[in-house]
């Protein structure tokens, strides 16, 4: 809520909303103090564990390479605790990511309504964000220590920050702000999930296809640094240790170069080739599953039947939101078109095919039951999803009546020649 400029937002202009939601933090903060309730799992202990090394200052070397598929924001967070005498884990933080991402996800719809609906566009708003919340696999994420929750509200922050600036509402932040945030929180969602750096980008693609100002190449720019600075000092860190550096990590240093290169010369590539960059990328996505499919088809058959039964016959603890939210999202994409939410659209779509790549770069395939990681992983995506829904049913022309307009259009201008 930092990024929000006052005198840009009549919301806010008085300060009523900003003081509701800071006594909303603290009385969830002192709620949970009282009642502490924290799940745990074994990736759980690896974060924790990697929080003491860090505050101890003995996170050596000899840890990147389950530091790799854990990452560092989490354990950040954690250490921070430690330092402050909080106990081996800040047990708040779940809380606290859960009244930002219904916080968010209240403004950001609120905003994008506000000239549709007017005050309406408010209560809108609040039911979206607390619609966050009744999912019970969130609920779950809420108390679980992990990386999931952090990841899905920057992740919110960022794709709603730059899909405003795109589509050009005021969400009450300047226009600088609008691409300045995403940048600075780029490092962080990079380094809070394993795949962070590979949604970035995703997201990165989409921006600059649809907004060619100059100063939108921060947020490429910092995407690209960051990623090219964490994955030099895990490959420096292997080498250092006399080991190979992963795979990966290679991978990654080498990608994050490209993308920097391409950021500085972006400007000397053709429009159209810009424009139709995230199809491109979509298409790859699939076209590089497909592949990896003819070559080993039992992993992606074993992780589509996990999958769907982890959503839709409620092994993955989803129960009817599962099915119910795979429905209204689909209906969302098929039955109403919108021209300016591409950034947000991307997002989504293209998280099904990389979430299916990367089951071919683990240790096996997806399984059924509630911690599988790709049953965990919907989380990054589901407030998102919520927002787009929102946008498309309140905002968006139906798809029929749209083609039946072009028609008619098409034709008139036919008869006038």
């Amino acid at each position: 809520m930092l990024i929000v400029d006052a005198r840009r937002s009549p919301v806010l202009r008085d300060g009523r909303w900003l003081l509701l939601a800071l006594v909303a933090m603290l009385v969830v903060a002192i709620a949970y103090r009282l009642v502490p309730l924290t799940n745990w799992s074994t990736d759980s202990l690896y974060y924790l564990e990697f929080a003491r090394l860090l505050s101890d200052d003995q996170l050596g070397d000899g840890f990147l390479g389950e530091l790799e598929k854990r990452q560092l924001a989490v354990p950040a967070v954690h250490a921070l605790a430690i330092q402050a005498g909080q106990g081996d884990v800040f047990r708040i933080l779940g809380p606290l990511l859960a009244v930002s991402l219904v916080a968010l996800v209240w403004w950001f719809v609120s905003v994008r309504l506000r000239d549709a609906l007017g005050v309406r566009a408010h209560v809108v708003g609040l039911a979206a964000g607390f619609a966050v919340i009744t999912f019970n696999r969130v609920v779950f994420h809420i108390f679980y220590v992990n990386s999931h929750l952090m990841f899905a509200t920057l992740l919110l922050a960022v794709v709603c920050l730059l899909w405003a600036r795109t589509a050009g509402f005021d969400a009450g932040a300047s226009p600088r702000a609008t691409i300045a945030v995403p940048a600075i929180l780029a490092p962080t969602l990079i380094v809070a999930r394993p795949e962070g750096a590979l949604v970035a980008l995703i997201v990165a693609v989409a921006l600059v296809s649809v907004d060619r100002r100059r100063c939108s190449s921060f947020f490429p720019l910092a995407v690209a640094v960051s990623i090219i600075v964490w994955n030099s000092r895990l490959a420096w860190g292997a080498l250092d240790d006399g080991i190979t550096p992963s795979s990966s990590s290679v991978l990654m240093l080498a990608l994050g170069v490209t993308v920097g290169a391409i950021v500085g010369f972006l400007h000397l590539l053709p429009r159209r080739l810009v424009a139709m960059a995230p199809w491109l990328l979509e298409a790859i996505l699939w076209v590089a599953l497909l592949v990896l499919a003819v070559r080993e088809p039992e992993v992606l058959l074993r992780s589509v039947a996990a999958t769907g039964a982890n959503l839709v016959a409620g092994e993955g603890g989803w129960g009817l939101s599962g099915p119910f939210m795979l429905a209204i999202v689909a209906g969302a994409l098929l039955v109403f078109r919108r021209s300016d939410d591409l950034v947000l659209r991307i997002t989504i779509t293209s998280f099904v095919p990389l979430s299916l790549l990367l089951a071919y770069f683990r240790d096996s395939a997806y399984r059924v039951g509630d911690g599988d990681s790709l049953n965990r992983m919907w989380m990054h995506v589901l407030a998102l999803c919520i927002v787009l829904v929102v946008e498309r049913v309140a905002l968006g022309e139906l798809r029929w009546t749209a083609r039946r307009s072009e028609s008619a259009s098409t034709s008139a201008a036919n008869g006038a020649r």
